[in-house]
C-alpha cells in the first residue's frame, strides 16, 4: 500500500485519516504499508504535528503484522527531526530505509539549485542515520550537470559518493526546466553531462560492489 501523506508543499494529510487507512489496509491483509511524499519529513508542519508524532501513533494504534517504509525526505526538513525520527525507526516494524537526495557533492551548486543545506550538513545527517540504525540502507539522488556545474564541482559529488558509499544512488542528467532560473545559468554541454553520467554510473557500482 502506498499512502500519501500530503500534496504540494504544504498541505498534509490529518493523522487520523492516515491511522484509519492503514488499519483498513492492514485488516484486509496488507503487510507492506509504503508513506510517500515529495518530502516525508515535511509532514505535518501545517498541523503542528510531525512525522516522528506519526509514526509514533501508528505503531500504537494499528494492530497486526505489517511494515512501514518512509519514502523520500528533504535533507534540511529531515535534520529538524533527525533525533526523534531515528528513535522511532529503531522500531522493528519499521524498514531501517532511507531516502535522502543530495543532488550534488560541491556547495557552490547546491546555491545555485537553491538548496537550503550544504554538504557539511548533509554529512552529518546521514552519519546520525548510520550511527544510530544498524544495517540502514541509504538512498540518495545526484543531478549532473546542472548549469554552473565545472569540473571542480563535479570531482566533489564523485568524491562525496566514494565517501558516503550510498546503497543506491539515482543519477540523472540535467534537463532545462521551464519557470526557474536556472535555464540563465551557463550551461553544461550533452556530451560532457554524458560523459560525467557515465563516469558517475561507473563510481556507484564500483561503490556497490564494495559494500557488497
Amino acid at each position: 500500500m502506498h499512502y500519501a501523506l500530503h500534496e504540494g508543499r504544504v498541505t498534509s494529510c490529518p493523522p487520523e485519516k492516515v491511522i484509519s487507512t492503514i488499519k483498513t489496509a492492514v485488516k484486509a491483509g496488507c503487510k507492506n504499508i509504503h508513506l510517500t511524499a515529495q518530502d516525508a519529513a515535511a509532514y505535518g508542519l501545517d498541523l503542528n504535528y510531525s512525522l516522528p508524532k506519526l509514526l509514533k501513533r501508528i505503531l500504537s494504534e494499528v494492530q497486526g503484522d505489517y511494515w512501514l517504509k518512509i519514502s523520500m525526505m528533504e535533507p534540511s526538513t529531515t535534520a529538524k527531526i533527525v533525533n526523534e525520527l531515528v528513535e522511532v525507526m529503531r522500531d522493528s516494524r519499521i524498514y531501517k530505509y532511507i531516502h535522502i537526495p543530495v543532488q550534488s557533492g560541491d556547495d557552490r551548486v547546491l546555491k545555485l539549485m537553491n538548496r537550503r543545506y550544504n554538504i557539511r550538513e548533509f554529512k552529518l545527517l546521514i552519519s546520525k542515520f548510520v550511527k544510530s540504525l544498524e544495517d540502514v540502507t541509504f538512498a540518495t539522488d545526484i543531478i549532473v550537470g546542472f548549469p554552473g556545474e565545472d569540473d571542480t564541482a563535479f570531482k566533489n559529488t564523485c568524491l562525496l559518493i566514494k565517501e558516503l558509499k550510498p546503497d543506491k544512488v539515482h543519477v540523472a542528467r540535467y534537463t532545462i526546466r521551464p519557470f526557474t532560473l536556472a535555464p540563465g545559468l551557463p550551461q553544461v554541454s550533452e556530451p560532457i553531462k554524458k560523459h560525467r553520467s557515465k563516469t558517475l554510473v561507473e563510481i556507484v557500482d564500483k561503490v556497490s560492489l564494495e559494500r557488497n
